[in-house]
This record gives structure tokens, C-alpha cells and sequence, in this order.
């Protein structure tokens, strides 16, 4: 997924964001419990973040939050009895009173780098809060961001102007106030580290946008190699000395090899909007668990690793056809469970129904749900064009799932349930007609390219 934004918005007043805050620390307080996870706490870690600049950082109501998050013992016995009218066990629960001890600094596009050493540096000498400093694909530098865009990732319309450059932070400048923050987070006896990486402003050239707005920011596949590379070259430069935390891109098909590159903490936040929701963090552990490399060496695995994503198929322009991944039909509030696939299918099939069957082994079944619609899918998978598949969501993550290709399966000649194991969901490469030097062919219309004479 390659995305942009224009606006940056708090929609919540201060007060409302601890609010927050401590209400999700006293449920999952209970739920830890409820559920019998083990230990006596959950093994979770709240992250405050703060912004730009150090004066409002200062004012009275920041200055409240940054002490209720350090003891919420004010407020948090009222949220404590709300729960207990539900799971009267919370009262015997021992829940710290401080919520967190830690902090992302959230520097906007421009932030002088005077500010932002000020601003690490207060946070740990005054707040004794353990400290990252989220920093921009910019500090890349113009020749090497703009070389991984436009020219090794393919993303040719994109324009990262001069000014990005000029008013964000520059690597010769970076790096000494890095050393000089984890000189004062040794001091303190705390931790100082970097978030890579913020979004990457460019030129607004996309219709959906206001035109008065001339920038947008961009985050996604793109941002994921230049971030990556970035992270490799802070990693040489501090020796692997400098903790980093990583959120560009991050998806549960390249979590293991951050974290093998060193990356201590993942943001995956975007990944987690898309389809699946919540239920997408089983893939990333059940990811991280099975092809995990064995290799303790960070650096080196690093240093492979951004080769690898300035060449990934995944990363690039062309890897996905999302263009016409949006029907005629209304979109509603309750949009989200309803198959596109079906609105393309001229017979509308139940695709997703039967590929569920397919994926069961229930052959059977698959054939009887396609035949309700479809008493003829074994011709019809071979010469139809499958819209169904441009429209798949699955656009947007990897690759469309193969629906006519299924048909031909389980529709196979002189075996009408077909034999095998293919699984619906497996992926498979387009068959463009188009491609093949006979796409002309005959037979009612259908290129024996598409349809074996044996099937005509």
C-alpha cells in the first residue's frame, strides 16, 4: 500500500487524550487478569508522544498530562469502580499508578534541530522519561531519497522538492546532536533512541486533494525502503549503538527481518486499518515465529537487508494494479463486508463463498455453489476476462486471488471436482490471453491459448 495525507490533526483535547490513556490502562489491567494471561502484569508498554515545540510542551495543561501519565493515582479509582460494576475482580488488582515512562518526540516537517535537542533533552533532564526522537526519510539526504523514488523503486511522478530537504533536519547536523542526547540519556540513566521514520513530504499532484494544498506527505511501500536504508546507515554510524524504533510500511511479511535488522519496537498501525483488522497480528507472530533468521549479527542482516528492498518486487510502482479496485456501487457505512468481486462478475458468482470452499477441500460444495450461477464455469473460466480479480482487495496487499483459475480446477475435463490440493487464496500469474502468440484462436470466440481443444 503506497498512501498520502495532507492534514495533520489532535482531535482530542488534552484531558480527553489521558482519558484515554487511562481507561485502556485499566482494562487491560482486567483483561490480563479475565484471561489468565501469565504474569502479574501485562506485557505491554504505553508510549506517550509529544510534539513540536518546546514552549507548548510547557504550558500548564501539557504539563498536567505529563504528571497524571506519571501518576494517575487521582483519577484512576473512579475508572477502577466503573469497571468493577462489570468484573468485580479488578478491586484485587494491583495497577501501577504510573501509566508510562517513556516518550516519542513527534517533530513536525521544519523543526529546527536547535528545537529538537532541546526539547530530548528536557525530556529526560526534567520528565526522567526514557526518550526517542522521531526523525524524517529526508535525513537520507536529496540524492539518495530521490534516487530510491524515482529511480530504483519506479515511483517516476513523484516529486520530492528542494524545500523538504532545506528545512528538515541534514544527516551532518543529526548526527552529532544524536551523540550528544545519548551522552545526557547516560547521565540520566536512561535510554535515548530514534523512530524512523516520519512521512515524506512531495509535491501535491493528485486530484483528491485540495489544489490550494501544494504538499502531501507520503508513507507506504515507498517509505519502507528508504527508511530501511536509512536505518542502515544510522546502524553503521553508531556502531549498532543507536536504538531504533521502526514504522514505515511495516506489514507482517517483512516484521521478522526488522527486528533481525535490529529494529526494537514496530509500528504497524496502517497495516492494522487495512482488511483483517486486529485478527492480522496472528500472521505477523506466527511470521516473526516461523521465518525468523537464526542470525545474531543485526548489522550485517541490516546492511543485506536494504540491498534487498532497492530491488523487492513488492516495493516497487508496478507491483500492484490498484487502479481499478473501486465499483459503481454505493458505498456504505457497512461497506466493509461486502465482496467488489461480486459486483464485476457478470453472472455474479458467490466468489467468495465458493473459494472458501475450495481452500476446505470442499469440492463438492464449491461445485454446486458455482453451478447455481454458473452451470458452465469450466468454459467460462477459461475465456472470461475475471474483473473479479482487478477488483479484489487483495490488490492492495499482495496479489488478487486466482477466482477463474479456481473454476478451472475443480470445473477440470472429464473430472468435475477435479483432483489435486490447490487452495483457494494460492497465488497465480494473470492469464493474459494477450501475451500469447495464438490469444487469436477459434471456437466460439475462445483462443485455444486460454481453452485446450480437448475442453472446446
Amino acid at each position: 500500500m503506497k498512501g498520502y495525507n495532507v492534514e495533520w490533526s489532535q482531535e482530542l483535547k488534552i484531558y480527553q487524550s489521558f482519558d484515554e490513556y487511562l481507561r485502556a490502562w485499566v482494562l487491560i489491567h482486567a483483561l490480563h487478569h479475565k484471561l489468565g494471561f501469565p504474569g502479574e502484569v501485562p506485557g505491554i508498554v504505553f508510549n506517550l508522544s509529544v510534539g513540536y515545540d518546546l514552549a507548548g510542551i510547557q504550558k500548564p495543561n501539557m504539563q498536567w498530562f505529563l504528571q497524571q501519565m506519571q501518576d494517575c493515582s487521582s483519577y484512576k479509582q473512579a475508572l477502577v469502580d466503573q469497571v468493577a460494576q462489570y468484573y468485580p475482580a479488578i478491586r484485587q488488582l494491583q495497577i501501577p499508578d504510573r501509566i508510562s515512562d517513556n516518550v516519542t518526540l513527534s517533530t513536525m516537517h521544519g523543526c529546527p534541530p536547535a528545537e529538537i535537542e532541546r526539547i530530548c533533552a528536557y525530556l529526560m533532564q526534567e520528565q526522567g522519561l526514557h526518550t526517542y526522537v522521531k526523525c524524517n526519510p529526508t535525513l537520507l539526504g536529496p540524492e539518495r531519497v530521490r534516487g530510491l523514488l524515482n529511480e530504483e523503486l519506479g515511483y517516476s511522478d513523484v516529486v520530492v522538492p528542494d524545500s523538504a530537504f532545506a528545512h528538515d533536519l541534514e544527516y551532518a547536523v543529526a548526527v552529532p546532536m544524536l551523540k550528544a542526547l545519548k551522552a545526557v540519556a547516560s547521565e540520566c540513566g536512561l535510554h535515548f533512541g530514534v523512530k524512523l521514520s516520519n512521512t515524506l513530504e512531495v509535491e501535491n499532484f493528485r486530484s483528491v486533494f485540495n489544489a490550494d494544498e501544494k504538499m502531501m506527505y507520503l508513507s507506504g511501500r515507498p517509505r519502507h525502503a528508504i527508511t530501511v536504508n536509512l536505518a542502515q546507515q544510522l546502524s553503521e554510524e553508531f556502531d549498532g549503538d543507536l536504538p531504533m524504533s521502526f514504522s514505515a510500511g511495516a506489514d507482517c511479511f517483512n516484521a521478522a527481518d526488522l527486528l533481525a535488522g535490529g529494529m526494537q519496537t514496530i509500528t504497524v498501525c496502517s497495516d492494522l486499518l487495512k482488511t483483517g483488522g486486529y485478527m492480522r497480528l496472528l500472521q505477523y507472530i506466527e511470521a516473526v515465529r516461523d521465518t525468523a533468521p537464526a542470525e545474531t549479527d543485526s548489522r550485517s542482516y541490516l546492511r543485506r537487508y536494504a540491498q534487498q528492498t532497492r530491488q523487492q518486487r513488492t516495493l516497487q510502482k508496478t507491483a500492484f494494479m490498484t487502479s481499478r479496485s473501486k465499483t459503481g456501487r454505493t458505498l456504505g457505512l457497512f461497506d466493509c463486508i461486502e465482496a467488489p468481486c461480486i459486483d464485476r462478475c457478470a453472472v455474479n458468482q458467490k466468489v467468495p463463498q465458493y473459494m472458501k470452499a475450495v481452500r476446505d477441500g470442499d469440492f463438492k460444495e464449491a461445485l454446486r455453489l458455482t453451478q447455481a450461477d454458473n452451470p458452465i464455469a469450466s468454459t467460462l473460466g477459461r475465456v472470461c476476462d475475471h474483473l473479479c480479480e482487478t477488483t479484489c482487495i487483495r490488490t492492495h496487499l499482495d496479489e488478487p486471488l486466482g477466482d477463474s483459475r479456481d473454476q478451472t480446477f475443480y470445473h477440470g475435463p472429464g473430472n468435475p471436482i477435479g483432483p489435486g490440493k490447490r487452495r483457494a487464496g494460492a497465488r497465480f500469474e494473470s492469464c493474459d490471453h494477450r501475451r500469447r502468440p495464438w490469444w487469436h484462436g477459434g471456437g466460439i470466440g475462445a483462443g485455444t491459448g486460454r481453452m485446450p481443444g480437448r475442453n472446446l
